[in-house]
């Protein structure tokens, strides 16, 4: 925090220890000043000029307490900001380096939902508690000084009660943090549910099931364990902080009762008994503030070393690193011996995988869900490394490759592809931001070419319409999304295409026209065709069956139906359930 805005995290410091040192200055205008008074009531009245000096510090004092206050609600306020920007920033770059298998595991989404939306509150809450207790620190030893002087048993009263509050106060906190991951799993379940009754993509579904109240049930489950935790805790801190305010408040008035017979011995002044008692209530306070701050302080400190964490997590090896691409490039694609097993998964999703797939040929990749389609391509591409074997690409190992080079030789349209709340122009554009972020016919090219001519024109803006309904007023039918994403596929000239499920949102009808496309888009290239649709398999010129991470079978669609294997067993069943039979 002090490297991303020093000026403003010094001035808080400044202002703390300026707070703290005003609470001396107060005690000790006041008991002048009272001392004064008590010997003009015994008949010998000081001259007004030796009160001026006493009177300009408690002004002073009491001008710096309150403008204290101001400037640390305008420092926090400007270091908020601040924060906001750099540190919201700093994740977003650091999430932009993470490979893809970051955000498949699980303790890497609790990571990422304790820093979402809190990110810099947590950590400038954490400089504020540390500044509080730097201010409250030096009160303490300020107060005590002043109270020491009048009477040094106070030190006997106020260590020994407050040592034992302090080790009270960070238990309470050690508790916290041992329920910290369940809750941050909990917390991640609680989003679940409110996200799936909030949003219109769930909206529908869920009052057509009914499943709504039992959707609130549940959350109610977990927010009812959470409240009850927290109150349990909330219970021991105010039984704890009542022993703590009977025990301190008795010592301290025994001790100021030994204070008073003094001054009616005539062993202490007036102004010595008054500065006494407001120092002593003042420093029990102090002591009790100081106990919940550090509580609190290390409860924000277990959110910070979340963001710690994630931003030391190792990055993606370095993209840009690695040789260039070899000149020529040929998109030719050969697997040896690889496997691949997810991290935490017990079965490997690729297993002794070997391939070889010709620059410029058509292979479709078929097989029941969770056979390693998508993983395949996903290691074609470099977002996972294999677990054994290698993947050579245009001869070379795409491991000693630069993988920002390798990516933008490659067109990938995901299963899941992206539909981004930005207009339709710039959803095109994306596919080669820095080309076509200003090259407006070259976009509408590609809208033609990927037959989205007749929707851009219904659409109130044409390409410039906002899709979406996050920010704009037009939400397109999944088929045109799909063909969005084929036209994003085709904004990018690269010789390597990758079709996830290209047809999946289109009905029957329409799939001729996107297969028309799709041929047009694999022309050239080396594509490989991921589908449950045998009419887009078609289009290739080899077929790869795939069975428990393993390829079992490949030909052509006549050959591998003549040889009566897995292939021909999926494909009847297609036609079956194509037929209604």
């Amino acid at each position: 925090m002090g490297a991303m805005a020093p000026g403003l995290t010094f001035g808080l410091l400044a202002v703390s220890f300026a707070g703290g040192l005003t609470t001396l200055a107060l005690f000790i205008a006041i008991r002048f000043l009272i001392d004064a008074q008590a010997r003009s009531l015994g008949g010998q009245p000081p001259p007004f000029e030796t009160l001026i000096p006493w009177l300009a510090l408690l002004f002073a004092a009491a001008a710096t307490e309150a403008l204290v206050s101001l400037a640390r609600k305008l420092l926090r306020n400007l270091l908020l900001d601040r924060a906001d920007l750099d540190l919201t920033a700093a994740v977003m770059r650091k999430a932009a380096s993470q490979p893809v298998a970051f955000f498949e595991q699980p303790s890497s989404q609790d990571i990422l939902e304790r820093l979402q939306g809190q990110v810099a509150t947590r950590l400038v809450e954490l400089v504020l508690r540390i500044m509080s207790v730097v201010t409250m620190g030096l009160q303490v030893l300020t107060m005590m000084a002043v109270l020491v002087h009048i009477e040094p048993l106070i030190v006997v009263v106020a260590v020994p009660l407050f040592i034992p509050y302090l080790w009270f106060q960070t238990g309470l906190s050690r508790d916290a943090s041992s329920e910290h991951a369940v809750r941050a799993v909990n917390r991640r379940r609680i989003g679940y549910y409110l996200g799936h009754l909030t949003r219109a993509s769930g909206a529908a579904e869920l009052r057509l099931l009914g499943i709504a109240p039992h959707f609130i049930e549940r959350f109610r489950a977990v927010m009812s364990d959470f409240v009850g935790r927290d109150a349990r805790r909330h219970w021991r801190d105010f039984w704890g902080g009542t022993v703590f305010a009977l025990l301190s408040l008795g010592g301290f008035m025994g001790v100021f009762a030994m204070v008073v017979q003094r001054a009616l011995a005539g062993q202490a002044s007036v102004g010595e008994v008054a500065v006494f008692a407001a120092a002593a209530v003042r420093l029990r306070k102090s002591l009790e503030d100081m106990g919940q701050a550090v509580n609190i302080g290390l409860g924000q400190a277990r959110h910070v070393e979340a963001l710690r964490v994630f931003l030391e997590s190792p990055p993606e090896e370095d993209a840009d690193a690695g040789d260039p691409l070899p000149t020529p490039f040929r998109a030719d694609l050969r697997c040896e011996h690889v496997s691949f097993r997810y991290p935490g998964a017990d079965t490997l999703a690729l297993d002794d995988l070997c391939l070889d797939i010709a620059a410029g040929e058509t292979v479709a990749i078929v097989g029941e869900n969770g056979s390693g389609k998508t993983t395949l391509v996903k290691l074609l591409a470099g977002f996972h490394a294999p677990t054994d074997g290698r993947i050579l690409v245009s001869g070379r190992d795409i491991r000693e490759l630069s993988l920002t080079a390798l990516r933008s030789r490659i067109s990938f349209v995901f299963q899941e592809f992206g539909r981004y709340a930005v207009s339709l122009r710039e959803n095109i554009a994306y596919g080669d931001w820095l080309r076509l972020r200003d090259a407006p016919e070259a976009v509408a090219d590609c809208a033609r070419r990927a037959g989205l001519a007749d929707a851009a024109a219904r659409m109130p803006e044409g390409l410039d319409t906002v899709l979406g309904r996050e920010f704009g007023a037009f939400e397109p039918s999944g088929g045109v999304w799909q063909r969005i994403a084929i036209a994003r596929a085709l904004a990018r000239d690269a010789p390597l295409l990758i079709l996830d499920e290209p047809t999946a949102a289109v009905d029957a009808r329409a799939e001729y026209g996107l297969f028309r496309q799709l041929a047009e888009l694999a022309e050239g290239r080396t594509t490989l065709l991921i589908s449950h649709r045998f009419s887009t398999v078609s289009m290739a010129q080899r077929i790869l069956v795939m069975h428990h991470g393993r390829i079992v079978e490949q030909g052509g669609h006549d050959e591998l139906l003549a040889l009566g294997g897995r292939y021909a067993e999926l494909y009847n069943y297609h036609q079956r359930r194509m037929s209604g039979a």
